[in-house]
Order: C-alpha cells, then structure tokens, then sequence
C-alpha cells in the first residue's frame, strides 16, 4: 500500500475562530473510532479533547459581545430581504406579460452571482451585498427593471439594512479586538495536540491500516483541505468572520 500523508495546512495561520471549528470538528470525526487508535492514539486524542476544549471555551468566551445580538438580527433582517428579492424575481419570471417577464429574467441574470449571498459568512456576504447594490445603481437598466416589478423599495431597505450590518460587525470585532486576552494563551497545547494527533493517525494508517482508519484518514484530511484556504499569511490571526447558523 502506498504511503498516504495529509494536506498541507499552516494551522498557526487559522484565525482562533477557524482554529477552534477545525479541532471541534476533528474531534467528532475521531471519537467514534477510537477504538482502532490503540493505547498512544487514545492517549493523545484525549489530551487533545481536553486542550481543545479549553481553548475553544476561551474563543467562544471572546466571540459574545454586547453586539453579537444585534448583529444576529441584522443578519437574519438581510436574509429575509434577499430571499423575497429572490423570490419576487423567480415568481415574475413567470409573468404572462412579456415586459415583466424580461425585466425580471433581467434581474435574475444580474443576481446569479449573489444567489446564495445570504448563506455566505456575515463579513463576506456585506461585502457582497454590497458589491451587487453597487452595480445595480450602476446600471439604469436594472434599476428599470426593479421599477416594473416594484422592487425599488425592496432594493432600498436592504441597502440600509446591509450598512447597518457591516458598521455592527466592524462594531463587534473593535470591540473583541480591543480586548486584553485573545484566546491566544490556550491555542499553543491546542495546536501541538492536534499536530500529534494527526501524525499518529498518518503513522497507523501507513503501518497498521484497517478500513476503519483509512476512512478516519480521509475524514481528516477532508477537514484540513477545508480550511485551509482560510489560512493566511499573517500570523497575528486576523478577527474572523462570523459563519452563518
């Protein structure tokens, strides 16, 4: 059998927040196979469990603020508003007059890229958001089309909802920043007890493997692609987004 070895992931570079989903996640894959791990391998993944914990306890500690219900409602306020924008369009697409029926196949064109905007983390889809809103006052065309179904206010709402959106999660994020205590204290045990861990279930798979552990192998391994693309460069660990519910 060939020898497999995990992708590359700079854990270190994973804001706290990422950090802590990929070791919660990964712990959920492990444990209900642990009986395939032996003495060392239940030993380390319960010295992770425990070190994990404790950091995560300390990043979900951070993560609330004053603003964190706020943002909740502003989310879900915008959520709302572009699924009946969606809604609105799909339904006029369907129209017996053709002019309602082009000026909505019009919109539903313009929005494709942004369909799924409102399942997009908080800070990705206010960017995006507003990116669309840009190009739609950019285009007199759509604000045409948004005029013959009467979506203009709806347009309208979810521009000032969007901003308000974008100025609580700066908000919440200058506040969590300015704090004294990151969460970054817990992350070093967390990291090197999630780096063991992986190099012991690379080690059992390329030297005692099983079905079972070659499917654990890939469970992990299918987490470490997952973020890693939200590594970064900066070892500071920039604030994260706030994933959706």
């Amino acid at each position: 059998m060939k020898k497999v070895s995990f992708s590359g992931l700079r854990v270190s570079h994973l804001s706290n927040n990422n950090a802590n989903s990929l070791f919660q996640s990964t712990i959920q894959v492990v444990t209900p196979v642990r009986t395939q791990l032996g003495d060392l391998g239940n030993a380390i993944l319960d010295r992770f469990t425990l070190s994990a914990q404790k950091f995560g306890d300390q990043v979900n500690a951070q993560l609330r603020s004053k603003f964190t219900d706020p943002l909740k409602e502003l989310d879900n306020k915008d959520d709302n508003l572009f699924s009946e924008i969606r809604r609105t369009v799909v339904f006029m697409t369907k129209s017996r007059d053709l002019s309602e029926k082009a000026a909505a196949q019009d919109l539903e064109f313009f929005l494709e890229p942004y369909w799924d905007v409102n399942r997009r983390p908080v800070k990705t889809q206010a960017e995006d958001t507003a990116d669309m809103l840009a190009k739609y006052h950019a285009s007199t065309a759509l604000q045409a089309a948004a005029l013959k179904l009467g979506m203009v206010g709806l347009f309208t709402e979810l521009e000032a909802s969007n901003k308000d959106l974008t100025s609580t999660y700066l908000a919440r994020n200058s506040e969590i920043g300015n704090r004294s205590d990151s969460g970054s204290d817990l992350r070093s045990d967390a990291e090197t007890d999630y780096t063991d861990l992986c190099g012991m279930v690379e080690q059992a798979v390329n030297f005692t493997p099983s079905p079972e552990l070659l499917t654990l192998f890939n469970d992990m391994d299918a987490l470490r692609r997952k973020y890693a693309p939200l590594a970064t460069g900066d070892k500071e660990k920039p604030t994260d987004d706030t994933p959706k519910a």
